[in-house]
C-alpha cells in the first residue's frame, strides 16, 4: 500500500478518487488498473480483512499475491455493519468519483451501500457492481469464482480434450479479464459523466466474462455446424452440454467451505472419483 504523501498526481485519472470495497482478485485488480492510470484508490476492508491476505506467501505476516494485486492504493478498515462505519463511508462517497464492490447482489442494500441510496448522496457517482452471475437470475445470489465459471461456461471443455478431458486455464484468466473490463467500463463511465454530469451504475459479472471467449463456438453450434479445433492434438469439438461424460470441479476457496470435501479415486480404476464428506469440516486456510 502507499500513502497520500508519496503519491504524485499523474496519469489520465489524476484527481479521481475510487473507493474499492472488493475482495479476492477480479475487483481489486480492476481498481489497481485504475490506480495505474493515476486514480487515488482507497481500499476499504472489513475488520477481518480481504481473504486474499491469507494466500500462502514466503513473507511473514504478508501475502505477496495480496500486495501485488493491491499495489498503489491507500487502505482503510471499516465495519459497515456498524452505524459509525457506515457513516464514515457515506461521507467518503460525497467526494468520491467511483465506488466498486463485488458483494452478492442482495448484500449492498442490506448494508445500506446500494446504488439507489448512494446516488442520493452523490448523483455524479459511478458505481460498479461486480458479481459472479449477474444482478438477476436463479444463480444471482451465489458467489462466483474463476475456476467454477470456467467449468460452468464450457471454457474448461474448449481448453481441454473435449467433454471427457476438461482442462482449466491456469492463472485466473477470467478474473484478470474481468478486471480489464471493469477498468474499461469505469473509464468510459467517467468520460460520459464529463459530458452529461451524471453518474451511473455498471453491472459486471464473471459469467459474462466467461461466456465471451467461447462465443464463436457457441454461435457455430446454434447454426447447426460442428467444427473441430485442434491444438497440440487436443480435441475441443464437443459441446459443454454433451451428457455422455462429466467431470466435477470442487473448490474450497473460503474457510467456511474448507476441508469438508475430499475426492478419492477408486482403487484399480483409471477414471471417476468417489466423493467423501468428512464429519467435521476443517478450515482450508490457516
Amino acid at each position: 500500500m502507499t500513502t497520500a504523501a508519496n503519491r504524485e498526481p499523474m496519469g489520465p485519472l489524476s484527481g479521481i478518487t475510487v473507493l474499492d470495497l472488493c475482495s479476492y482478485l477480479a475487483g481489486p485488480y480492476g481498481c489497481t488498473l485504475l490506480a495505474d492510470l493515476g486514480a487515488d484508490v482507497i481500499k476499504i476492508e472489513s475488520p477481518q480483512g480481504d481473504m486474499l491476505r491469507q494466500f500462502p506467501s514466503s513473507l511473514d505476516g504478508e501475502s505477496r499475491f495480496f500486495l501485488g494485486t493491491n499495489r498503489g492504493k491507500r487502505a482503510l478498515a471499516l465495519d459497515l455493519k456498524q452505524k459509525d462505519g457506515l457513516a464514515v463511508l457515506h461521507r467518503m462517497v460525497e467526494r468520491a468519483a467511483v465506488l466498486v464492490e463485488n458483494f452478492r447482489p442482495s448484500v449492498p442494500a442490506r448494508l445500506g451501500i446500494d446504488y439507489p441510496r448512494l446516488k442520493k448522496i452523490n448523483p455524479r457517482l459511478v458505481y460498479a457492481g461486480l458479481t459472479g452471475y449477474g444482478d438477476k437470475g436463479p444463480l444471482s445470489d451465489k458467489g462466483g469464482f474463476d475456476q467454477v465459471l470456467q467449468c460452468l461456461s464450457g471454457m474448461a471443455v474448449f481448453q481441454g480434450g473435449g467433454a471427457d478431458k476438461p482442462q482449466l486455464v491456469l492463472g485466473s484468466v477470467l478474473d484478470y479479464f474481468t478486471s480489464a473490463l471493469l477498468a474499461y467500463g469505469v473509464a468510459a463511465a467517467l468520460f460520459h459523466r464529463e459530458r452529461s454530469g451524471q453518474g451511473q451504475y455498471l453491472s459486471l459479472s464473471l459469467l459474462r466474462s466467461a461466456l465471451t471467449p467461447g462465443r464463436p463456438f457457441r454461435l457455430g453450434r446454434q447454426r447447426g455446424t460442428r467444427r473441430r479445433a485442434r491444438f497440440r492434438h487436443r480435441r475441443a469439438d464437443r459441446h459443454p452440454s454433451d451428457q455422455r461424460r462429466r467431470a466435477l470441479y470442487l473448490g474450497a476457496l473460503e474457510p467456511f467451505l474448507g476441508g469438508a470435501v475430499r475426492a478419492d479415486r477408486p482403487a484399480g480404476t483409471g477414471a471417476g472419483s468417489a466423493l467423501r464428506l468428512d464429519a467435521q469440516p476443517r478450515p482450508a486456510c490457516r
